[in-house]
């Protein structure tokens, strides 16, 4: 895929993605911006998580991307 149309994928998957708009005093839940989850936490297939991917020449990289499924024995 061309960088145009990643960055329209980007750009939909941003404007669907659920916002959290609390009351005065009310902290935000894990995975909100910059909270963290807690050390036991697991995404469920569906969820959206920032994923680092190794590339054929053994660059890494950071991607956008959907939990399919996970692995407890690879923890991946």
């Amino acid at each position: 895929m061309c960088r145009g149309v990643l960055m329209t994928l980007l750009q939909q998957s941003a404007m669907t993605l659920p916002l959290w708009i609390g009351k005065p005093g009310d902290k935000p839940p894990p995975l909100c911006g910059a909270i963290p989850a807690s050390g036991d936490y697991v995404a469920r297939p569906g969820d959206k998580v920032a994923a680092r991917v190794k590339a054929v020449d053994g660059d890494e990289q950071w991607i956008l991307a959907e939990v399919v499924s996970y692995s407890h024995a690879t923890n991946k």
